[in-house]
């Protein structure tokens, strides 16, 4: 059976390797707080082409997907608001006059300075984002179950619940099985919040 959700997904790459936190639920609440977690801490800082994204998947496959960045501001005391543009650039973010951070490099800023604001003190860290202007669709039954795995396929758009009717260790053995086999476009998402490397 095919089932419907909605999923956030942030995911960079650093260094070597990369990071992925996926949302999945039918929740809107759920996915909204999961994008702006997400933005909070930071993971936009330095980075050109991470993904920061709302997806619906009706029956399986993707019926709508939003970036978040244009929708989304942040203000970082001592620096002017972050906006970013259709394609997730970073606009604005200057030190405002008096900060102490105007004589800084935008490598020392962006490297350093940003970063270190936003882990130490993430609660002064404003992310805004428009949701009042998204048409989101309304998911159509059935919707996926608290308890499913779903595999992801990003090239195709499509998500398929996998290992239903398992035993837990049928289950286990089954999904190690599977993710040995993925690519970078194929993915295992658990329903609720997923931090993958």
């Amino acid at each position: 059976m095919l089932y419907s959700f909605y999923l956030f997904e942030g995911s960079f790459i650093q260094g070597g390797g990369g990071r992925e936190f996926v949302e999945v639920s039918h929740d809107q609440a759920d996915v909204m707080q999961a994008a702006a977690r997400y933005v909070r801490d930071g993971n936009w800082i330095g980075g050109h082409d991470d993904t920061c994204e709302i997806r619906v998947y009706q029956h399986g496959e993707v019926a709508w997907e939003q970036p978040v960045y244009p929708l989304t501001t942040v203000k970082i005391p001592g620096f002017t608001e972050f906006r970013f543009d259709d394609q997730g650039r970073k606009l604005g973010g200057l030190p405002e006059p008096g900060s102490g951070y105007e004589h800084l490099s935008k490598l020392d800023l962006e490297g350093a300075v940003i970063p270190e604001l936003v882990n130490k003190r993430p609660e002064e860290v404003q992310v805004t984002i428009d949701w009042d202007n998204l048409a989101w669709p309304q998911l159509e039954p059935p919707l996926l179950p608290q308890d499913a795995c779903v595999l992801i396929d990003l090239a195709r758009g499509t998500a398929n619940r996998v290992g239903e009717g398992l035993d837990d260790e049928e289950f286990d053995e089954y999904i190690e099985e599977l993710e040995e086999e993925l690519d970078d476009d194929r993915r295992v998402v658990f329903y609720g919040l997923n931090d993958l490397l």
